[in-house]
């Protein structure tokens, strides 16, 4: 009898040992990395057993526009946002995922709510920044920085936030340094020109596109009173010179 339980044991102990395999398995080597919009990062696989290593792998990420991916797992940022990295076997066997944050180099202000046709109140509700003035066409905000004049938001006659609004600000470094910066990480440039606003000479206006919405971005360096003025708008020929007198604008300082 005990020589009888001795072999049932030791069945059981070969076979544990023979006929359970340690599950095959991939996964990148960091879960999680973060990087800039202008950086490159390579990510690296790491695999379970030999026979794995030797599958070939493709690489997806789920929004091309945060972060691309090369066929080699090479990285490269777009805009700022969190995206993921899946690389699958050519099996379709095994799968693993990797996190990237595309963080801001530059935060010089909050970009202002850009409801298109929204009514004032849905404005109002949508900003935290305090309310300094306000008229039927108009609501202006501090900024969140002293460098900052205003953040506007223009309204038409049905009480409906126009298709544009802006952010004016001075010139110190901080943000002449930074601006371009904050304006490329966020949205896709498109040009630049020289456009004539009333009060000012040629004044330099560089073009930008949100990459899924329709927001456009024109940035003005006034040489003037103006300092830098942001222009967000939901058409590529709505600047400055088309829609907006200068003059008519107060500088609260």
């Amino acid at each position: 009898m005990r020589i009888k339980k001795v072999l049932f044991i030791s069945t059981i102990i070969i076979f544990f040992f023979t006929g359970c395999k340690k599950e095959d398995y991939i996964s990148f080597q960091e879960l999680s990395v973060s990087m800039h919009y202008d950086e490159q990062k390579q990510l690296a696989l790491i695999f379970s057993s030999e026979e794995l290593r030797a599958l070939d792998y493709t690489y997806q990420s789920s929004d091309e526009y945060i972060a691309s991916v090369s066929d080699s797992g090479l990285v490269s940022g777009v805009s700022i946002g969190t995206v993921v990295i899946t690389a699958t076997s050519s099996d379709g066997k095994y799968k693993t995922s990797c996190t990237v944050v595309i963080e801001p180099k530059s935060k010089l202000y909050r970009e202002p709510y850009m409801g298109w046709g929204e009514t004032k109140a849905t404005v109002k509700a949508n900003e935290t920044r305090i309310l300094i003035s306000e008229s039927a066409i108009r609501i202006k905000y501090k900024g969140e920085h002293d460098y900052m004049y205003g953040v506007f938001y223009d309204f038409s006659e049905e009480d409906t936030l126009s298709i544009y609004n802006f952010v004016q600000m001075g010139v110190p470094s901080i943000v002449t340094d930074n601006i371009m910066t904050f304006c490329k990480e966020r949205y896709r440039y498109i040009d630049s020109s020289y456009v004539f606003v009333s009060g000012q000479d040629n004044t330099l206006c560089y073009t930008f596109q949100h990459r899924t919405k329709n927001i456009y971005c024109h940035l003005y360096f006034f040489e003037y009173n103006y300092g830098v003025v942001v222009l967000y708008s939901a058409l590529p020929t709505e600047k400055w010179s088309r829609k907006m007198k200068l003059d008519k604008l107060a500088i609260y300082k």
